[in-house]
């Protein structure tokens, strides 16, 4: 009888030598930690598909909280939450979900009204298959951090050349007033018809619908500052800069008499006299010109006084030959009325015509010496006393080829000015600002100085009147010795590239821009203007009528024609005050038919605007410097609009860079080069603003020049853009960008 657990044990010997079930077994073993990983794998889909939607959800209630600008913390966090629900449902996955903001560097409590908020939003996933392995749930997190981003300071940079009273289509680069005139309604001078699609209109109305949608959304007291930089070639900073005739701040001014220099350190002034008609065998002058109200004027015929001498010049300063109107030697013997409507000769005119006649009178001087004795005729018998500033020279044949508005003669230096005066029967003398360079008596003519006259400003308006000689505050740029060309006498900027960058050392003197009378020859023929009523003519909404951009060019005539309305620096616009002064300047646009287009000059005024370190006062701490802009989160942004191209259309022209002969653009005679070298210093001028990081750059190219502007388009930058535009859809264009500046940025 066998043994059963001898039996057993062969029996288990057996079956642990069978090899036929173990692939089996293996593989159900195997399969244990592949199903659980599979199943790991459907939980982690499930948590991130949570973290999805819960990223997404709290990216929504950051944003409409951040841009919430008058609620109270607890009201914040209501928004917050009400925000987060309605786009995380109670349907959605996940569980025990949170949502509050962190402790953060600008605020270490986590306030929701803090400049910088980052936000936490957290639920809790089941895990179906990792439960097996221990892990029953994990917490899904999301963050996000936002700037408050609503402070804004904003420059509009928009052109108001020749080509923005035109349609649609100006014909460019064959301007025709028929092309221009296409979608124009000439009689709506106040932008106010719909259908009217001029340029400068609908730019007009899509600025002005920007500052309504700006100040809709930013109602927070001072969290928006706006200013406005019309320009042609050239800005009109009268206003800002001045504050009376020769009171003003950066402005290149003689250190002696404080009368305005060019870009040559020139006396700008004009012959000092009256406007009279001469005829020919006769000694009498008659309608004499006292219309323009200009005390420094030749029409104000209270200059003229018995006993002075007279002389014809030109209005661009040249004395009159060919033959000579007046002999030398002339003087007046009488005149007629207070002030005088016609005065008396010592001699005939030789021929006849209307004429500025300049006065003149004799006085003693000694070489080294700046006083001048025995003045006659005696200065108290003088209507008009000559005053501190006046500009003398003794040059017998001043003549319109040289720069400078006065010409050194055989003992007065060039550029002379009276620094004192005593007219004192007993004692008439004058001193002057340079000393002789000779003995003897001599012969003096007069010249006034051009001052600011604040009334061609004021009022703002389209009507801004621009009918006297004086300056209206239009500036030319001053540049440095690698842009110009070198032309003898005119000045080099002692800072590097100020008209393309912004100078670690301050900010240079500007130069009046006053463009000589071209009648004469001075300037080739055109600006031809004369001193007198209807001589000088206002370019305003009026006179520049909208379509004619062929008929109305250079067709006003004036030492300020080109001039725009003046800039506004940065206002308030939270304010009723600045939105009001935001109104008026937009309002006040027109275009100003002459000159061409110079895109940089209106830029670098927007840099120089938006800059702490500018030429402009600050206005409640704004502009704000660079660091607290850093500090505070703000955004300078600038909107550069153009409807053209770099323009310079005749070397006569007068420009914000002076005229091409000065050689500040590199050329002293092609107007090609001229323009290639605009384009040059616009890409340089966005590149050194893009660089600094400190700015915002929209551009907006109007028509079909404007939209096919390379250096436009490449200006921007990526947190702005450039966008094309036409009249029709400009003010989208403006809602864009508006909706851009508002818009906060998630930077997580």
């Amino acid at each position: 009888m066998s043994n059963p657990m001898t039996a057993l044990a062969a029996r288990l010997r057996r079956f642990i030598a069978r090899r036929e079930g173990n692939v089996a077994i293996i593989f159900g073993l195997a399969a244990i930690p592949v199903v659980v990983a599979a199943g790991m794998a459907v939980d982690v889909t499930r948590a991130y598909m949570v973290k999805e939607r819960l990223s997404a959800s709290l990216d929504a209630a950051s944003l409409a909280v951040g841009s919430e600008g008058n609620l109270t913390a607890a009201q914040l966090q209501t928004e917050l939450t009400n925000y987060f629900v309605a786009n995380y449902p109670s349907t959605a996955l996940g569980y025990n979900i949170t949502i509050t903001p962190l402790d953060s560097t600008s605020d270490p409590n986590g306030n929701l009204a803090a400049t910088v908020v980052n936000y936490q939003a957290q639920a809790t996933v089941d895990m179906s298959f990792m439960s097996l392995v221990g892990v029953p749930s994990i917490t899904v997190t999301a963050l996000a951090q936002t700037h408050r981003g609503y402070g804004l300071e904003v420059a509009l940079v928009l052109d108001n050349t020749g080509s923005m009273l035109c349609g649609p289509n100006d014909g460019a680069p064959n301007y025709t007033d028929g092309s221009c005139a296409g979608g124009v309604l000439t009689s709506d001078t106040s932008c106010t018809n719909t259908s009217n699609q001029s340029r400068i209109c609908t730019l007009r109305n899509a600025s002005l619908q920007f500052l309504t949608t700006m100040e809709g959304a930013i109602t927070t007291s001072g969290q928006l500052y706006i200013g406005v930089v019309p320009y042609v070639t050239t800005v009109n900073v009268g206003p800002t800069f001045c504050t009376a005739t020769f009171t003003c701040n950066n402005m290149a001014q003689d250190s002696c008499s404080g009368d305005f220099t060019d870009d040559g350190g020139d006396i700008v002034a004009f012959p000092n006299g009256v406007m009279g008609t001469l005829t020919s065998g006769s000694k009498n002058v008659t309608t004499l010109n006292n219309s323009t109200g200009d005390t420094n004027s030749p029409s104000n015929t209270g200059d003229a006084s018995v006993g002075m001498l007279l002389r014809a010049v030109n209005p661009d300063s040249s004395q009159v030959t060919g033959p000579t109107p007046i002999a030398s030697g002339t003087t007046i013997t009488s005149t007629t009325g207070a002030p005088p409507t016609a005065l008396a000769l010592s001699a005939n005119a030789a021929t006849s015509g209307a004429f500025v006649l300049q006065v003149g009178f004799t006085g003693k001087v000694t070489a080294g010496s700046t006083t001048v004795t025995n003045i006659t005729p005696n200065l108290s018998t003088w209507t008009n006393v000559i005053p501190v500033r006046e500009v003398v020279t003794d040059n017998p044949n001043d003549t319109s080829t040289t720069p400078a508005y006065t010409v050194a003669g055989p003992a007065i230096p060039e550029d002379t000015a009276v620094k004192t005066v005593n007219s004192a029967a007993a004692v008439n003398t004058i001193t002057l600002c340079n000393a002789a360079t000779s003995s003897g008596t001599v012969t003096f003519w007069s010249y006034d100085p051009i001052p600011y006259d604040p009334n061609t400003n004021t009022p703002l308006g389209n009507g801004t009147d621009q009918s006297a000689e004086s300056w209206m505050g239009c500036v030319v740029e001053p540049t440095s010795s690698d842009e110009n060309s070198a032309v003898a006498g005119i000045l080099n900027s002692g800072v590097s590239d100020p008209d393309v960058s912004e100078p670690s050392g301050g900010w240079p003197n500007w130069y009046p821009f006053w463009w000589r009378s071209g009648q004469g020859g001075f300037d080739g023929g055109i600006n031809n203007w004369v001193p007198k009523a209807g001589g000088i003519l206002g370019q305003t909404n009026t006179t520049e009528v909208q379509g004619d951009v062929v008929t109305d060019w250079d067709k006003f005539s004036g030492p300020n024609q080109g001039c725009p309305v003046p800039m506004l620096p940065l206002q308030d616009a939270t304010t009723t005050a600045g939105q009001t002064a935001v109104q008026n300047t937009i309002n006040a646009m027109w275009p100003r038919d002459a000159g061409g287009t110079q895109v940089p000059i209106g830029m670098i005024w927007g840099w120089r605007m938006l800059s702490a370190n500018g030429p402009f006062p600050q206005n409640n701490g704004h502009p704000l410097t660079y660091a607290n802009q850093a500090t505070l989160a703000w955004k300078k942004a600038v909107i550069l609009m153009t409807d053209g191209t770099e323009e310079w259309p005749s070397t006569q022209q007068d420009t914000g860079l002076s005229y091409i002969s000065d050689g500040k653009i590199g050329t002293t005679n092609n107007t090609n080069t001229a323009q290639n070298n605009i384009n040059t210093r616009l890409t340089t001028l966005c590149n050194n603003m893009k660089a600094t990081g400190n700015f915002v750059i929209y551009t907006i190219g109007l028509g079909s020049d404007g939209a096919s502007n390379t250096q436009l388009q490449q200006c921007a930058t990526s947190t702005g853009g450039f966008y094309v535009a036409t009249p029709s859809n400009l003010n989208t264009v403006f809602q864009s960008i508006a909706n851009s500046l508002l818009t906060l940025r998630l930077s997580q």
